[in-house]
């Protein structure tokens, strides 16, 4: 059991009253006053897909990003010495690596359900579903999860259908459904979403913009400035990926004709990459940031050549605890 007093430390990045809750805990109220939660349920995993003589067999390999967590904001009056118990959902675990040897597809999995229960607060947050998959079909996009008991409740966003390539995974909502990843195409993979817009054709979703911010100094303060994605793997390059380290930031796609292709991860509450174009060895996903859904990962090829497409679990639940005075 913790002391909230034990919180209030905090970093530079944010206000001494506020501490971001990444494990699950018991909390103690040490005063009376508002507090606020930012309640975050976890997201799904993207699903894999290989397939190799896409030319001669009509098999070529599609996959989708996860579900992001639903998200709940609230704000109470508490009495001190209230328990609060905080239970976080894990994030949905990555899938089997895929083989195109096999054609091998693999669906993503679920997250886990977020609670926040006590002094008269009782939050849900549902997880974002597992990624879809599939190596001779268009693969469907899928949804985030809803949240109950908050002030504000946002359904998290989903990822776009995948018609050859991946799509990247869905980011958390902070003022409305969270977006998501557009659609792919053969050899256009997209982007995670992120908490201020859709993940694009190879671009990773921007966090949201502190200027038009409206609903509180937490959310506000966390948020940090507007990130802007761009183009993971390059062509003929290894391992040029643009992580997100913004808060909410989707990860960038991962694209190429090169050895390894891996997908940007996102910030928190950003969805991961998707990864998926034609070829030559391995399709790596992107990693998701809290809640967010990680992205996908699709390898194919113009020959009998044995290609992997690798998952990544999705991102986990959170919490954002306030105490903002008496």
């Amino acid at each position: 059991m913790s002391q909230f007093t034990q919180f209030t430390g905090g970093n530079a990045s944010f206000p001494s009253s506020t501490q971001i809750l990444t494990a699950s805990t018991t909390v103690v109220t040490q005063a009376a006053g508002f507090y606020q939660f930012f309640v975050v349920g976890a997201g799904g995993s993207g699903g894999v897909a290989a397939g190799s003589n896409f030319n001669a067999t009509g098999i070529t390999a599609s996959a989708t990003g996860g579900g992001a967590g639903g998200t709940s904001l609230k704000t109470a009056y508490i009495a001190a010495g209230q328990t609060i118990v905080i239970t976080l959902g894990a994030g949905g675990t990555a899938p089997s690596t895929a083989n195109s040897t096999v054609g091998d597809a693999y669906n993503g999995n679920s997250g886990g359900i977020t609670t926040v229960v006590g002094g008269g607060v009782s939050i849900t947050c549902n997880a974002g579903a597992g990624g879809k998959s599939s190596v001779n079909a268009v693969a469907s996009g899928v949804i985030g999860g809803n949240a109950t008991g908050g002030d504000f409740n946002n359904t998290g966003g989903s990822s776009g259908n995948a018609n050859g390539g991946g799509t990247g995974g869905g980011a958390i909502g902070l003022f409305q459904t969270g977006f998501g990843s557009n659609s792919s195409s053969f050899n256009i993979p997209s982007g995670g979403g992120g908490t201020g817009s859709a993940g694009s054709s190879n671009s990773g979703g921007q966090s949201y913009d502190l200027a038009v911010t409206s609903i509180g100094a937490l959310v506000t303060t966390i948020a940090g400035v507007r990130f802007a994605g761009s183009p993971g793997s390059q062509p003929g390059n290894q391992n040029s990926v643009v992580n997100a380290s913004t808060f909410g930031a989707g990860g960038t796609a991962g694209f190429g004709d090169s050895q390894q292709n891996t997908a940007g991860a996102g910030g928190f509450g950003g969805g991961g990459g998707g990864a998926g174009r034609l070829g030559y060895n391995q399709m790596i996903a992107g990693a998701a940031g809290s809640g967010g859904g990680s992205g996908s990962a699709a390898a194919f090829n113009n020959n009998d050549q044995a290609l992997n497409a690798f998952g990544k679990a999705g991102g986990s639940g959170a919490v954002i605890f306030s105490y903002l005075g008496p």
